[in-house]
């Protein structure tokens, strides 16, 4: 029997075998299992089907073929699973706001644990910690927040 093996198959993937016909899917899906093929489940692909057009209502199929594969999905964040795309109305659009948040968030958290690494002169650090604090304390750019709440958070970023 072969070794089993994962594969992250992108949005456009999903979206071709929901749409495909029934016959077609399942050769598909038998034709993966066969390999011993592990799909990747994601928050970014999740959030991509969430947010995609003109295919809500094809959901429901893919999630019927995407269950038919022998070997369950490699998860990359804990409790992620296709189910979640047969929400809709505004759950549906809160769920995909979440995801969406915290990707961005994750990818400050990354930017800012490389620039920390970095050798810096104090100007730049200054920055680099006024720009962090005030998008945790305020969720904006600081040029997006009133005057009087930026100088009060940038008095207590800046160095003595």
């Amino acid at each position: 029997m072969p070794r089993p093996f994962t594969v992250y198959f992108d949005t456009s993937f999903y979206v071709k075998l929901c749409r495909a016909d029934e016959t077609i899917a399942l050769n598909m899906v038998r034709d993966l299992n066969a390999l011993r093929v592990r799909h990747v489940v994601s928050d970014v692909l999740i959030r991509e089907l969430l947010t995609s057009r003109d295919r809500a209502d094809l959901d429901e199929a893919l999630v019927s073929r995407v269950s038919q594969f022998s070997l369950p999905p490699y998860q990359t964040r804990d409790g992620i699973a296709w189910e979640v795309l047969l929400l809709s109305g505004q759950e549906r659009i809160d769920v995909a706001n979440v995801l969406r948040s915290l990707h961005d968030e994750m990818t400050r958290a990354k930017s800012y644990s490389i620039m920390a690494r970095r050798e810096m002169d104090a100007e730049q650090r200054s920055r680099l910690l006024e720009t962090s604090i005030v998008r945790a304390c305020c969720g904006f750019a600081r040029n997006s927040i009133p005057e009087s709440q930026a100088a009060v958070i940038t008095s207590l970023v800046k160095p003595p």
